[in-house]
């Protein structure tokens, strides 16, 4: 084995240099409230829920797995890293123990002696060199004294001790090391636990609000249905003592209607004057006023206007005819139409219909809703409440061109029913792109026989509105990670940049505390995009060698002013304090940071 001196061994137990390293991970996707490059719940259709659900469930469990197992390879490579180191210093401390076997602390001073004393012998024929002689003479008092007192660095117990101090400071140092890795290594598994965790709550939460708006109850509406006929049974009123039918009207004449409201004024003078009897009394004028009223209503009824003969929408005069009123050359007069076999007189105002053009009779069943491109929405339109509103009104049965998207249950029964419900699927429209789309059927009655007695109109529309697309929010990376190396400090030293996108106009802020090893350089808060600048500024509560590590919380609002938050670990390892005390000031906005038997120092 070659001999090894103690100084190249002590050196081969120095520390390794730190270095500066940042270690980026994967980008954060935030949505539905958190930061997150995983599934993407936010747009779930109510017929996903279920499979939703189970996949961020999975999604949770997988990312654990994948935490436990990098936790497990980094403590792995933290002790391989030990022992590794500790088999080095094991050998060096070897060389360094068989090398103190060899010690001889006055060997130079012996070799010495004897090369004098050979000099002299050498040159014995030009003289005796007593000069030589006299430091020969000094070296070899110099060899006894050390034979007395050796220098105890020198002895084997010296080297021997010095090769076990240099392991003993190596194996702790590669023990900090280890320490500090495995801390490391604990602080990155719990951030991506707690990352996974916080991801997983968000989502199901997301999930959550999704369906309640999935299951958010329909509207009810009620509506009285009966047969279309007029008459018994039927909706529409008989109105056969009207003039429509009769033909039958009071009398009126404009002029005999003049003079009475002339008569009426002087009527009221008298009564005022007090002036009952004689030809200028109160009753002399009732009576005349009397007379020509009757003489008015026994005489023709002249009009301008069908509207001066009464109302002049046709009313039904019985099951089967329709009357109406009109003015003819003066005069009122009416016409009675009677309806075809195949039909009924029905609906306001009256007119001879079929039983399967409902749509006279009332207005119908009109469903709209407008609905986003994508996203969630409630699945149920409608509650139908369907009443009785005839004697005829026996069953409903709804028909027409009604796609699969939309459901109605139950499409038919007995009357009355109070629980039909119509559904759509709002995902399979959505997939139909930006429009409206128009779904049109009819709730047909039928009496007990099974005669059809009246047709209602259904129309269901959806209106799908196009999303205006916005930037998605990102923070990246979600790790970051720095080493401080006392020996050859930088003040203030770079931790990293974490870069925040979004829509335009959002903003960001940091919503937690930092650490006194940690501060922003870009400030707590500004406009997105942006650059967040991370940094250590050359402080810290112990000046020891040590591994610090925390979570910084970003916040970032959205111009309409919801927020979502990512979470950025951050790792710090400061190393090479040594064991004196450094002194610290702040001299401004300038950092120094000197220790004590160092050279060089750096002032940012």
């Amino acid at each position: 084995m070659p001999n090894l001196s103690v100084g190249k061994a002590l050196g081969g137990l120095v520390g390794l240099a730190a270095i500066i390293a940042v270690a980026v991970g994967i980008n954060n996707l935030i949505n539905n409230q958190t930061a997150d490059a995983g599934i993407d719940v936010s747009n779930t259709a109510c017929e996903e829920l279920a499979s939703a659900q189970m996949a961020v469930d999975d999604e949770l469990k997988e990312r654990k797995e994948k935490a436990a197992t990098n936790l497990t390879d980094d403590m792995e490579k933290a002790s391989d890293d030990y022992w590794a180191e500790r088999r080095r210093l094991e050998d060096v401390k070897n060389a360094c123990e068989t090398d103190a076997l060899l010690a001889d602390p006055c060997k130079a001073l012996f070799e010495e002696s004897s090369r004098l004393a050979q000099e002299i012998l050498d040159n014995i024929d030009d003289g005796f060199d007593q000069a030589k002689a006299d430091r020969r003479e000094q070296v070899k008092k110099d060899y006894d004294e050390c034979l007395k007192n050796p220098p105890p660095e020198e002895t084997y117990e010296g080297k021997n001790a010095a090769c076990g101090a240099a392991f003993a400071a190596g194996n702790a140092a590669a023990q900090q090391a280890r320490t500090a890795a495995e801390q490391t290594a604990q602080a990155k598994y719990d951030t991506a636990v707690a990352d996974a965790e916080s991801q997983h709550s968000a989502k199901v939460a997301t999930l959550a609000e999704i369906a309640e708006k999935c299951n958010q109850p329909a509207p009810t509406t009620s509506i009285s249905i009966g047969g279309l006929g007029a008459g018994t049974g039927g909706t529409t009123p008989v109105q056969s003592g009207s003039p429509a039918c009769t033909g039958t009207f009071s009398g009126y004449d404009p002029e005999i209607q003049k003079e009475i409201n002339r008569l009426q004024s002087l009527y009221q003078q008298a009564q005022a004057g007090g002036r009952e009897g004689g030809i200028g009394g109160a009753g002399t004028y009732a009576a005349k006023i009397a007379e020509l009223r009757s003489e008015m209503l026994d005489g023709p009824r002249y009009c301008n206007t069908d509207a001066d003969c009464g109302d002049p929408k046709p009313v039904c005069c019985s099951g089967k005819s329709v009357g109406r009123v009109f003015c003819s050359d003066g005069e009122c007069a009416n016409e009675v139409e009677e309806c075809e076999d195949n039909e009924v007189c029905a609906g306001e105002p009256a007119e001879c219909v079929s039983p399967g053009t409902g749509s006279q009779q009332q207005d119908g069943v009109h469903i709209s809703r407008t609905i986003p491109e994508v996203g969630s929405c409630s699945q149920n339109l409608q509650t139908l409440n369907l009443q009785k509103g005839s004697e005829q009104s026996h069953r409903f049965e709804i028909t027409g061109n009604i796609p699969g998207w939309v459901s109605i249950t139950p499409p038919g029964g007995i009357l009355p029913n109070s629980n039909v419900q119509i559904t759509y699927s709002c995902n399979t429209v959505q997939g139909f792109g930006p429009g409206t789309y128009e779904v049109n059927g009819t709730i047909q009655i039928y009496d007990a026989g099974n005669n059809l007695v009246n047709t209602i109109p259904l129309t269901i529309s959806i209106t799908v509105t196009p999303v205006e697309a916005k930037a998605a929010i990102s923070v990246s990376p979600n790790n970051l990670q720095f080493v401080y190396n006392h020996a050859k400090p930088v003040c203030p030293l770079n931790a990293g940049s974490v870069q925040i996108n979004g829509p335009a106009g959002s903003t960001w802020s940091i919503g937690s505390s930092l650490p006194v090893w940690l501060q922003s350089a870009s400030g707590n808060s500004g406009p997105v995009p942006a650059a967040v600048q991370l940094q250590f500024p050359c402080l810290l509560d112990s000046y020891t060698n040590q591994s610090q590590s925390t979570n910084v919380q970003f916040i970032v609002t959205t111009p309409d002013g919801k927020t979502q938050t990512a979470s950025v670990g951050v790792s710090g390892e400061f190393t090479n304090f040594g064991g004196g005390s450094p002194e610290a000031t702040v001299p401004g906005s300038n950092f120094q940071i000197k220790v004590e038997g160092l050279e060089g120092l750096k002032t940012n």
